[in-house]
């Protein structure tokens, strides 16, 4: 453009940047005509003007005219810039300056193209508004009315110490140096995302299925409380199941079934308590078993007197769960 006499020492700053904006996106072949007054639209649908506008407020609050930028008259044997009258959204002119052949980018327009989640601007419109909206809440805990939810989303980003990446799909990769606010973040563009957030907690959330394979010994150690909740059926197949429990509570509105013997047996004592109590076999007690039933309801006990000849043989007692206790001292 100095060569060509476009510009010269007293060129503004303003105009300079409004010129040298064009001529990145267009190419210099649109300055000759930018000058004259004329407009060029790029496979974007972007005229000349426009990046000049653009361009020329970034040195200046002052507004722009197509006047301010043809101030300069172009020499005479200005060559002719390279066609781009025929440029539209949907016919790309890839002779004219830095266009898209595809015309796909830039997919955003009138603000910077830094990553918003590095900028930590327009924020709704970016997958953090799209996790919140969609978090886990009010899960069920087994034996009570407690419940627990997905924790809120950790962003907290400034710019500069956001590293964000955001793939031509939809993945998303963030790694977030923010004082206080510090997080590992990688997400797939189904939803499914990993997050470590500044205290070293992490959520995982799969929106499809969830594979886990180990091919040698696995371990689990939980310090605190771990809690479990499944919507559909759960099943646990294994040769040998050991379990070490101080105190069990089962809350079922089904039967336990097993397919085979069952055995309980208890080193010390083993105890049922429950309001009615049934018991029924096909075929009869043998001789050195015993069955010992406590209960606190009077009419459980009498119920038990249609079982006489076992209470008189000792092959079943039965007693008041209050008496037991007072015969211990």
């Amino acid at each position: 453009m100095l060569n060509k006499n476009q510009i010269n020492s007293s060129t503004t700053a303003q105009v300079l940047a409004g010129l040298l904006g064009a001529a990145h996106n267009q190419g210099t072949g649109c300055i000759a005509k930018l000058l004259r007054g004329e407009t060029t639209v790029d496979g974007n649908g972007f005229s000349a003007q426009k990046y000049y506008d653009k361009c020329y407020a970034s040195v200046t609050n002052d507004g722009v005219t197509t006047n301010t930028v043809s101030q300069y008259d172009p020499p005479a044997d200005e060559p002719k810039p390279l066609p781009s009258e025929d440029s539209t959204p949907n016919n790309t002119n890839k002779n004219v300056g830095f266009v898209d052949p595809e015309g796909k980018y830039p997919n955003i327009f009138d603000e910077s193209d830094i990553n918003r989640l590095a900028r930590g601007q327009n924020i709704d419109k970016t997958i953090v508004d799209i996790k919140e909206k969609e978090r886990k809440k009010g899960v069920p805990i087994a034996l009570g009315d407690k419940s627990w939810s997905q924790p809120s989303i950790q962003y907290a980003a400034q710019y500069p110490f956001n590293h964000a990446y955001t793939s031509e799909s939809g993945h998303v990769m963030e790694f977030d140096d923010t004082p206080k606010a510090e997080r590992v973040h990688l997400y797939h563009r189904s939803g499914t995302f990993i997050e470590l957030d500044q205290g070293g907690n992490q959520v995982n959330k799969i929106v499809g299925h969830g594979v886990e394979i180990i091919e040698r010994d696995g371990y689990i150690s939980i310090k605190g409380n771990g809690h479990i909740n499944i919507e559909g059926s759960f099943t646990l197949h294994t040769p040998n199941a050991h379990l070490e429990i101080s105190n069990l509570n089962i809350k079922t509105e089904k039967t336990i079934w097993h397919t085979d013997s069952f055995e309980v047996k208890a080193a010390k004592s083993f105890s049922v308590e429950a309001e009615t109590i049934s018991l029924k076999a096909s075929g009869l007690l043998a001789p050195t078993d015993n069955v010992k039933v406590l209960t606190s309801c009077p009419a459980c006990l009498q119920g038990l007197s249609r079982f006489g000849d076992d209470l008189q043989s000792g092959l079943l007692e039965a007693d008041y769960m209050w008496l037991k206790w007072l015969r211990k001292f």
